[in-house]
């Protein structure tokens, strides 16, 4: 089922499989954690597998000292719950710092998964917070961060129209209490989606926490799973596939599911996100069927599998990023931004086959010539 390219840790075979059973299965978690143990024979768990283990020794119950790998159950407990107190505090904070600047702010990700879950940060740990704010307060933040001396981990492009579309966040450490993470686009899939930024944001949204601030929809903390999921990563990615079955598991009835398929169908994303809807297929019931046959309905070109190979296959990150970015560019710029500067199809850094490259070309030589003339 799973791509023979992908990178481990991105699906659930293996042990990872034992290890979501464990986290978010029907079935009895401790049978599913004794697998998950053998399986690891001795090797040391990646930091994405630890990051689910806070949520294992819940749903076993009890004193972990008792349980294989009881150390590490241990461990991950008491980090989970003093990450979880900090990024409690830091929230508060900046959500009324925010607030009082009317500055417009709305939590996504991890921020927001355990809000429209079961409400327990310490079984969702996160080292850092995320949200979203809407570009054109972009300097009013900078400043804002300014005034506040925290600490730039993510700068922007000098030149303000290409970070708009190339950049994707600013990043800040707030002192020694944690991270900041701030989004204008709403994941680079969706970066030139001028109708997804309008539906983010409209009213009402579907909660808000102690200081006002919104928390993003589930139709898009799905989108969001999946997109954030399916990409290779040293770290493994592995607690996506936990995510969406527990946001599906809560939250199944407020999922726009027309929606979904909509806003997937319209930015190309049809045949990697059908693979993450049949992978939590397996362990929820609560993913309407009519979404699966309109996403297998839709045909398959070749940048589709491309697209999807960089996602799941790059082994440097780097790499990964430039290749997206590319690929993003040439499927989904408007032409009246794409044909002022093409992608450049001989980036070293990206590894796509020579005929991507050859498309790339042909996108560039086109627009270059005919854009204008379309325009008249």
């Amino acid at each position: 089922m799973f791509p023979s390219y992908a990178q481990p840790g991105i699906f659930p075979e293996g042990r990872l499989h034992h290890l979501v059973v464990a986290a978010c299965g029907d079935t009895d978690p401790q049978a599913a954690w004794q697998a998950y143990a053998t399986a690891l024979a001795g090797d040391f768990p990646n930091e994405g597998e630890l990051r689910l283990f806070p949520l294992v020794a819940d749903r076993l119950g009890g004193d972990p000292a008792g349980q294989p790998l009881a150390k590490y159950l241990q461990n991950a407990q008491r980090w989970a719950r003093m990450q979880a107190m900090l990024n409690r505090q830091l929230a508060t904070q900046t959500g009324a710092l925010f607030r009082d600047a009317g500055i417009a702010l709305m939590w996504t990700k991890g921020t927001a998964l355990v809000a429209r879950t079961d409400q327990r940060r310490d079984l969702r740990p996160s080292a850092d917070l995320d949200a979203l704010f809407r570009w054109p307060d972009v300097e009013r933040i900078l400043e804002l961060a300014t005034a506040q001396k925290w600490q730039p981990r993510l700068g922007l492009m000098a030149d303000r129209a290409k970070a708009r579309y190339l950049n994707t966040e600013i990043s800040y450490r707030i002192g020694a209490r944690g991270e900041l993470d701030l989004q204008w686009l709403p994941r680079l899939s969706f970066a030139y989606d001028g109708e997804l930024q309008d539906w983010l944001w409209q009213d009402p949204p579907p909660a808000r926490d102690d200081t006002g601030t919104p928390y993003a929809n589930d139709t898009w903390l799905l989108l969001e799973v999946l997109d954030h999921g399916l990409a290779a990563n040293a770290v493994y990615p592995i607690r996506w596939v936990v995510d969406g079955v527990r946001l599906l598991h809560w939250r199944h009835d407020s999922i726009d599911w027309a929606a979904f398929v909509d806003i997937v169908t319209r930015n190309k994303l049809h045949h990697s996100y059908l693979l993450g809807l049949q992978t939590l297929a397996r362990y929820s019931p609560h993913i309407p069927g009519f979404v699966l046959q309109a996403l297998q309905k839709r045909p398959v070109n070749y940048l589709d599998r491309e697209e999807l190979k960089i996602r799941l296959s790059a082994e440097n990150l780097t790499q990964a990023h430039a290749g997206q970015l590319t690929l993003n560019r040439l499927r989904r710029e408007p032409s009246k931004r794409y044909y002022k500067s093409g992608a450049d199809p001989l980036n070293r850094q990206m590894r796509v086959s020579p005929k991507t490259r050859a498309t790339i070309a042909a996108r560039n030589i086109t627009t270059r010539l005919l854009f204008p003339l379309w325009y008249l």
